[in-house]
């Protein structure tokens, strides 16, 4: 009987104990972490009203939101969502070990 090779030495060091997320994985866990900071996470077309407007964390009454420009690719929102989550204070919210990397990590290239 052969043994099986495992593929962790492939991966980064830091998700060896975990397996490597799906993009649509992480975007709905990014969007689960700002509910849970209470910000809305809205999807829509920004660029009708500005050619430079991809995204935006902003305050509406008081209320923190963010939104997503919806032509933007799957890796762009990550990106975007991550950058967003790193000007919180994210200790009293159970994150997973995984997305926690993606959020300390600035490159953001690991997903």
């Amino acid at each position: 009987m052969r043994k099986r090779q495992s593929n962790l030495k492939n991966r980064p060091a830091s998700s060896a104990y975990e397996p490597l997320m799906e993009k649509e994985t992480i975007l709905v866990e990014l969007k689960n972490i700002f509910e849970k900071l209470g910000v809305e996470v809205k999807e829509q077309e920004l660029m009708a009203y500005s050619e430079r407007a991809k995204s935006g964390l902003v305050r509406v009454k008081n209320k923190r939101m963010v939104f997503l420009e919806s032509e933007l690719s799957i890796e762009e929102k990550i990106k975007i969502l991550l950058q967003f989550l790193r000007e919180f204070d994210l200790e009293q919210v159970f994150i997973s070990p995984f997305i926690r990397d993606l959020i300390e990590n600035e490159d953001g290239e690991k997903f």
